[in-house]
Parts: C-alpha cells; structure tokens; sequence
C-alpha cells in the first residue's frame, strides 16, 4: 500500500480504494487499519506530507476515515476542504518520496 501511495504522490495523482485493491490483489474493505497505520504511525511519526489524503473515497469522509481526524473535527467543512487541497499539494510537491519510501521500506522490513 505504501509503494502505491508515494507512486500515485510522485505522478501527481489520488486514488480510490479499488484501484488499491486492484495493484495489491487484496479486498479493499480491509484498508482502512493499514491507512491509519500509514497516517499515525508513518507519516506523522516521520514528519512526511500525509500520504493518506490521496486516497478518494465513495461515501463522506468521517473522523476516522480522515487524513487528519484532529482537523476534521476542528474545522468546518469549507475549511476541512480547504485543508484537504493543501494537503494534497503539499504531497504532490514534496521532492524526497523516493528516499522515504527506502527509508521506511528498510525500517519496516517492507519489500
């Protein structure tokens, strides 16, 4: 899941839950734990852009399905919005994917 996500940052792209399940030939209602890991436990913990806010989903974002839950419940809807296309961005634009990704991939034992 992490590989995908920092390809779809390094493209400049957001992707869907399907589209997940389909590069990593799981079912995609089984994401949401591996999502919160990523959010709280890698990109928080390692000050990286929350790669999480890439991923697009059907229904309406809910704390816990959110990029920033924190966020989520401080701000109203325009703002939370406002914040989600930053954050986006900010994803987008941040240069050292590829060296994170090594990096996490060799802390984790990912390969």
């Amino acid at each position: 899941m992490l590989p995908h996500l920092v390809e779809c940052a390094k493209s400049g792209r957001r992707t869907t839950y399907e589209e997940m399940g389909k590069a990593m030939g799981m079912e995609s209602r089984v994401f949401s734990r591996p999502l919160v890991f990523i959010r709280d436990y890698i990109c928080a913990k390692h000050n990286l852009p929350p790669l999480t806010v890439l991923v697009q989903k059907k229904g309406a974002h809910t704390a816990s399905n959110s990029f920033d839950p924190v966020q989520y419940a401080a701000l109203t809807s325009a703002e939370y919005n406002a914040l989600e296309k930053e954050m986006v961005e900010r994803v987008f634009q941040y240069p050292k994917w590829d060296m994170a990704l090594t990096g996490l991939q060799e802390m984790f034992s990912i390969h």
